[in-house]
Order: C-alpha cells, then sequence, then structure tokens
C-alpha cells in the first residue's frame, strides 16, 4: 500500500471515529441537576438566608438510619416542632431525578417523621429539609448512603 493510500484511510477511520462519537454523545440522556434550575438561581439569596437560619437553631433536627436502614427517622425538638406552620422534606437522587420524592412534614405528637426507603435504590441521596415557622423559613441538606 502506498502513501496516498494510507493517509486516505487514515482521514476515512477518523472521520468513522467521529460520526461514531457523535451518534454515541447525541444519544445519552443528560439530567440537569434540578429541572427548574434558572429559577432556583434566582432565589438562591433566600436558600443563603435559610441555611443561615438553620445554623442559628440552638436546638437542630436529628436525622437517623435504623432499621437496618430501611427507615429515616427525623426527630425535632419538641420547642421547635411546635413551631412548625409547613415544611417539607425532598428526597433528591443525583444520578437519577426520576426518583426524586417529596414528602410534608407532617410531625408525630413526639416531634417525629418516620420515612421508610427501603423501597429506594441503593447509593447516594442527598435529604432537604425546609419548613417554616412565624417568622422564618428553614433549609438544609443532609446526604445518606443506603
Amino acid at each position: 500500500m502506498g502513501w496516498n493510500k494510507g493517509i486516505i484511510l487514515a482521514f476515512v477511520l477518523f472521520a468513522a471515529l467521529l460520526a461514531a462519537m457523535v451518534v454515541f454523545t447525541m444519544k445519552q440522556d443528560l439530567h440537569l441537576v434540578e429541572q427548574n434550575y434558572y429559577e432556583q438561581e434566582l432565589t438562591y439569596q433566600q436558600r443563603i438566608d435559610q441555611k443561615r437560619n438553620f445554623k442559628a437553631l440552638l436546638q437542630k433536627p436529628e436525622m437517623n438510619l435504623v432499621d437496618n436502614n430501611k427507615v429515616l427517622k427525623i426527630v425535632f425538638p419538641e420547642a421547635l416542632a411546635r413551631q412548625i406552620q409547613s415544611g417539607e422534606v425532598s428526597l433528591y437522587r443525583p444520578s437519577d431525578a426520576l426518583q426524586d420524592q417529596s414528602i410534608p412534614l407532617e410531625l408525630d405528637s413526639n416531634g417525629l417523621l418516620s420515612i421508610s426507603v427501603s423501597e429506594l435504590s441503593k447509593g447516594l441521596w442527598k435529604i432537604k429539609l425546609e419548613w417554616n415557622d412565624s417568622s422564618k423559613a428553614y433549609y438544609n441538606e443532609s446526604n445518606i448512603f443506603l
């Protein structure tokens, strides 16, 4: 084989490789970290204030995995639990937005919320805890591994 055929073959193989890479990347499913990313960016200062309010709490809610990592228990101190007007717990899966869940923050008389996590996929989950009282809003994120 002469030089001219070798160069032409190299260009053809290179073009075929580029075409295969383009086809492969076009078929990949891309998930944004958040669906409403731009709206969240506009309200980011509010989120900073909510985190600051959480850090200023003297008694904070506690999150623990119990029953062989099958139940997530969130326990609020009694004084804090009485002041909650509304809230939400979000189970956020960074690798798959289709598995995300939101649960209303409805505490029992002991300031406890139990969430079954036995059906969730194994791996990293972010627990986003958000609530309001009569004067402030609070927000905190925690990571758990199932």
